[in-house]
């Protein structure tokens, strides 16, 4: 009789031996268990995907702006100083360059004179003059590195890769 009853109700309580067992049906069925495993893959996607995203965006940015560098030529045309004057004349001849930057170095590898202009027009010629320096000689200056600056979307600059030209000493301007 006692089995009869439990058959008919299963949620019924059993006491036996000071123990209370009690039968129970109630539980998360397999809907809500999958909904909630679908849910916290999408909450551990997001969360990674946050730490994730500003690696990707850096790393993009900096693609961009080193394609922009493969396009750009940038082509030192002449060097010449004298005690008191620099003159670098630099030709545009394609790409993306916003600025042109010059870095005139000395024979220690220091630099004397770093300077930056527009690009100017594609195909147009930019001159650089320094005439605010003093008592240069034929060894003051080595070389010029000159390399096209491009910019990206949000402003961020990126020096591209220098073209290297020889300098000469004019004694007489």
């Amino acid at each position: 009789m006692e089995i009869k009853k439990l058959a008919q109700n299963p949620c019924r309580w059993l006491v036996s031996d000071k123990m209370v067992l009690k039968r129970n049906k109630k539980g998360l069925s397999n809907i809500v268990a999958t909904v909630l495993i679908v849910l916290l893959s999408l909450a551990a996607v997001v969360i990674v995907w946050g730490f994730l995203r500003p690696v990707f965006d850096t790393t993009s940015s900096e693609t961009n702006l080193r394609t922009k560098c493969l396009n750009v030529d940038i082509q030192p045309q002449s060097c010449v100083y004298s005690e008191s004057l620099l003159k670098v004349v630099v030709r545009n001849i394609g790409g993306d360059a916003k600025y042109i930057a010059i870095d005139a170095v000395s024979g220690t590898g220091s630099s004397v004179v770093n300077m930056r202009k527009d690009a100017g027009s594609l195909l147009g010629t930019v001159v650089f003059t320094n005439d605010t320096l003093s008592g240069l000689d034929g060894n003051s200056i080595k070389k010029v590195n000159v390399a096209g600056i491009v910019v990206g979307n949000a402003n961020e600059e990126s020096l591209c890769p220098p073209v290297t030209i020889s300098c000469v000493f004019n004694s007489n301007p």
